[in-house]
């Protein structure tokens, strides 16, 4: 039953081990983050004028950009700051044309979303319980900094709703008696990493291999979250692969899974011969290579191939 447990725990990399009910900090805030900090800032000061098309909100918070980017050696901060003051630029030249008027603010508000991607910021921290029955239960939390007050807020209360559901599911085994009369036989190890994303998107990916305690397999899952940097809302699939998109999206997720089971030997297996739909797509994330999926152990492969993750070109 161990074995089965410690080669999918090795699947997720080491795991720095702590002390039962300790945390520690895997991770340190970068110094991009005080620039970060003060950009939300100025946004925020000048929310109300901005919401109202007051030219003068407009053009301080274009001076106040330009300056930023300027004191900023952080290339890509610099750039993404750099933006803004171009957008926002633009919306108070428009405010103060000769024709006047509403300005869209469509390029400011892409503008800041793709600043919140570079901005976004996890930082991890490592969990060991002593669970009844486990021999290892270990997990990791994270929480993100670098967005905006409000999209921080929503964003971390939906990555500790997913850890939160990851432990409590393998708490819940701990009840169940082990086979053969031993007094510890379940295992569970979780890790949480921020990955590269598209601009306007944070990408969190949680990764936890578990043996129940009771059970002689092991179960790997991935649990993706894909979060609105301005607003810290879960994005929709649909929102990166819209409905004319979706047919030549589905063919190739599925050539791109056959790929990997011809790779591990199961070409012309008709037992795993599966043609997935939309509602199979649980696990995604917008990274700049294309739209990475994964699949459950068992998802759409025998145990040996543990998780398959594969990844889709852009529709």
């Amino acid at each position: 039953m161990l074995t089965a447990s410690l080669t999918a725990a090795t699947m997720l990399g080491p795991m720095t081990p702590a002390a039962v009910g300790a945390t520690t900090t895997a991770t340190t805030t970068p110094s991009r983050q005080a620039s970060c900090a003060t950009a939300w800032d100025v946004v925020a000061r000048e929310s109300v004028g901005l919401t109202h098309d007051d030219a003068a909100a407009w053009n301080r918070v274009s001076e106040a950009f330009i300056s930023l980017s300027d004191e900023s050696f952080d290339g890509p901060v610099s750039n993404a700051l750099g933006d803004v003051f171009t957008a926002s630029a633009d919306v108070g030249a428009a405010l103060a044309s000769a024709t006047g008027g509403a300005a869209s603010h469509a390029d400011f508000d892409a503008a800041l979303g793709a600043l919140g991607t570079v901005c976004a910021h996890l930082t991890v921290t490592q969990h060991k319980q002593d669970v009844a029955r486990f021999q290892r239960f270990s997990y990791q939390a994270g929480t993100l900094s670098g967005l905006r007050a409000s999209a921080a807020t929503r964003a971390n209360t939906t990555i500790a709703s997913a850890v939160d559901r990851a432990v409590h599911a393998a708490r819940r085994t701990s009840g169940v008696a082990c086979l053969g009369g031993s007094t510890e036989c379940g295992y569970f190890v979780h890790e949480i990493r921020q990955r590269p994303c598209v601009a306007g998107v944070v990408c969190i990916r949680q990764q936890s291999a578990v043996l129940p305690v009771g059970a002689n397999d092991g179960q790997d899952s991935v649990v993706t979250l894909a979060l609105d940097s301005l607003t810290g809302r879960r994005v929709p699939l649909s929102r990166m692969v819209p409905a004319s998109a979706l047919p030549p999206f589905l063919a190739d997720l599925n050539a791109a899974v056959r790929t990997r089971l011809a790779a591990g030997g199961l070409g012309d297996d008709p037992y795993w011969d599966i043609t997935l739909t939309r509602n199979d797509v649980h696990a995604w994330l917008p990274q700049p290579d294309g739209i990475h999926v994964w699949f459950d152990k068992f998802a759409v492969a025998p145990g040996s191939f543990g998780i398959v993750h594969v990844v889709v070109p852009w529709p």
